[in-house]
């Protein structure tokens, strides 16, 4: 390519490339509600920890002089990340995009934005390093939980969700191409309707590309299991998940969630998921 800003999905791999390496799609406010979550956990002090070690994954210089606060950084981000020369591949869904700005909206009616995914690495990293591995991982977890607690809710209402057999029959048509049209990588999804078992099964994902394949999809899994979670209350059950990476060339993951009654004992290595994904 020749132009100096470029953009172009990948759908075989279910990536975005551009000239800035990587990106993805989140909704509108969600990395942002993981900075307020941190900060609330970690004081005030750490918002200048945070922003400075995200602007230095994607090469942004915070000013010597003054507060620089996250409207600042956004605003630069907004800045530097488009407008794009050349724009290849843009799924259906986001078709009326021009390429001009990070900022797009989902099926016309859900505003998401563009971001590198070195940033979501950085804010990872430093917000392991500042409130230790476990209390990043619950707060970040407990914001894609909600995230992903939302996301089943607009599904379920647009495509019907009220059974557990609707919901097998078509969820996965409906999630493969969000996650791959929003860059979070291959999905694949396996049902158990007799075990009540759901197979979410990753191949380049974008959180083991970013940490490395030894590192846990913190973001996804809470993700999914918010999803879970709504899709068990339609019943009044509730659900359990589980990450498990298969250690193949592909570095396939697999997010096993269970719905289950309330109050049962669930023990997720005991159950049939190996026999679902095939391994």
């Amino acid at each position: 390519m020749t132009s100096d800003h470029w953009i172009k999905w990948l759908p075989e791999k279910g990536a975005i490339d551009s000239s800035y390496g990587r990106l993805i799609v989140y909704a509108e406010g969600f990395v942002r509600g993981f900075v307020d979550e941190l900060i609330k956990s970690g004081g005030p002090g750490l918002t200048q920890k945070f922003l400075r070690d995200m602007c230095a994954s994607v090469d942004i210089d915070i000013p010597n002089q003054g507060e620089f606060h996250w409207d600042d950084f956004e605003s630069i981000l907004d800045k530097n990340i488009g407008p794009f020369e050349k724009v290849d591949n843009v799924p259906n869904e986001l078709k009326k995009w021009d390429g001009s700005s990070r900022r797009m909206m989902f099926q016309n009616n859900i505003p998401i934005k563009l971001w590198p995914v070195l940033m979501v690495k950085a804010l990872m990293d430093s917000a392991e390093e500042s409130l230790s591995e476990r209390g990043a991982r619950s707060i970040i977890g407990h914001a894609s939980w909600r995230a992903g607690r939302q996301f089943g809710e607009v599904l379920g209402g647009v495509w019907g969700w009220d059974t557990r057999e609707k919901i097998f029959n078509t969820i996965g048509e409906i999630m493969t191409p969000w996650f791959r049209n929003m860059g979070w990588g291959l999905l694949k999804i396996k049902v158990d309707e007799a075990n009540d078992l759901i197979a979410f099964i990753f191949k380049h994902a974008y959180e083991a590309e970013a940490r490395g394949k030894d590192s846990q999809m913190t973001i996804a899994r809470n993700q999914i299991e918010g999803v879970g979670d709504y899709l068990a209350s339609l019943e009044k059950l509730t659900s359990k998940s589980k990450e498990y990476a298969l250690g193949d060339a592909g570095d396939t993951r697999v997010i096993m969630v269970k719905l289950h009654k309330l109050g049962d004992d669930v023990d997720m290595d005991t159950e049939p998921w190996k026999k679902l994904v095939g391994v």
